[in-house]
């Protein structure tokens, strides 16, 4: 990429983490610098430090409704968010790195209540059906990858552990963007003086 590219690049991420974007979601206007995962993040915790409580006093409704609140904060990820959670090649067990050279641009996946593939957007809610009405989707394992209508299971501190990990590692890739869009001063990597 040419230094003018670059250079305006530069001036956009700057931008972008200095002043913030606006949106409007579910009819709010937000001002953000970057996608915020704490909904998902504290959805996902909510429900594993409830689940083996819940799963003793086999309380599957508080269950269900708290597998559902993931569901709902799913409904609000970005693309790139969604595509790592319906990734055929690998899950979120074990903990993947999620710096790989190619992120496949696939929003399908199984999904198990209805008992075949969907996609993910455009999101789909009713009063009884969509994601976080009837079904949240889990990466634990390929074994569990898909929908479920009831609860995630244990394989849900998994994908808390992996949001955690894609938030941590999303954050990095605008810091190392923005030094990669620097420009280089002349003769610095050359081995020149």
């Amino acid at each position: 990429m040419d230094e003018e590219t670059k250079a305006h690049l530069l001036q956009c991420v700057e931008s972008i983490e200095k002043e913030g974007l606006n949106y409007t979601q579910h009819g709010i206007t937000h001002h953000s610098k970057h996608f915020d995962f704490t909904p998902l993040t504290m959805a996902l915790k909510a429900y594993v430090d409830g689940y083996e409580a819940l799963n003793a006093a086999n309380n599957w409704d508080a269950m269900t409704a708290a597998w559902m609140n993931v569901g709902l904060a799913q409904r609000d990820v970005p693309a790139h968010v969604a595509q790592e959670y319906c990734r055929p090649d690998r899950a979120f067990d074990p903990l993947p790195s999620f710096n790989e050279a190619v992120l496949p641009r696939t929003l399908a996946f199984y999904n198990y209540s209805t008992g075949r593939d969907s996609s993910w957007f455009p999101l789909v809610l009713s009063e009884s059906v969509g994601l976080g009405v009837d079904f949240g989707l889990g990466r634990a394992g390929r074994e569990m990858w898909g929908a479920w209508g009831s609860a995630g299971g244990r394989g849900a501190i998994f994908d808390l552990a992996a949001v955690g990990r894609l938030d941590e590692v999303r954050t990095l890739d605008v810091t190392l963007s923005r030094e990669n869009l620097k420009p280089v001063a002349p003769g610095i990597g050359l081995g020149l003086s």
